[in-house]
Formats: structure tokens, C-alpha cells, sequence
């Protein structure tokens, strides 16, 4: 009871992904800034950048780029879920 199952893992990954695209993107420097941080931190523990990205079977340098590119447009993309998880170099590099 209460204990997390790795779909429930998966699910909350995915959410932090999405979040921390549309926090880059935000017009508020503070949720911007936030993203960014956690984004470019070092930490390697539980729900670390890399950590999430691994949940996802996403490269952690892949996404941070995207992020990084999504801060700089700061407009919204079609669904996000596509643009971070549909785009050619995510595709190319969850199957290598």
C-alpha cells in the first residue's frame, strides 16, 4: 500500500519532463530560472534530471539541449508531449 509502481514512476517522470519544458519556456524568470537549474544540476540521486531522463529512456543531454532551446524561443510548441518525446533526435536516440 502506498508504495510506488514503475508505471506510477514512469507517469510522474514524464509529468516532470513535460513541466520542466513549458517552466523553460515561461515568461516568469522564476519558474524559468527553477527549471534551468534543476535541468543543468549536478545531482545524480532520485528525481535528478538524469535520473528522469533514464525513466523515460531519454538521453539527459538530448533533453537538456531541447530544454535549453525551448528557454531560449519561449513560445509553446505544438503538444509538448510531441515535441519532446516525437521529435527526430529523441526518436533516433531511444532506439540506438
Amino acid at each position: 500500500p502506498g508504495a510506488m509502481t514503475d508505471q506510477g514512476v514512469h507517469r510522474l517522470a514524464t509529468a516532470m519532463l513535460l513541466q520542466a519544458v513549458q517552466d523553460c519556456m515561461s515568461v516568469s524568470n522564476g519558474r524559468r530560472n527553477g527549471a534551468l537549474r534543476w535541468i543543468n544540476g549536478k545531482d545524480q540521486g532520485g528525481f535528478s534530471f538524469p535520473f528522469v531522463c533514464r525513466v523515460v529512456n531519454r538521453d539527459p543531454d538530448e533533453v537538456r539541449r531541447f530544454c535549453l532551446r525551448k528557454a531560449t524561443q519561449r513560445h509553446v510548441p505544438a503538444p509538448l508531449f510531441q515535441a519532446l518525446f516525437e521529435s527526430p533526435s529523441f526518436q533516433s536516440s531511444a532506439m540506438a
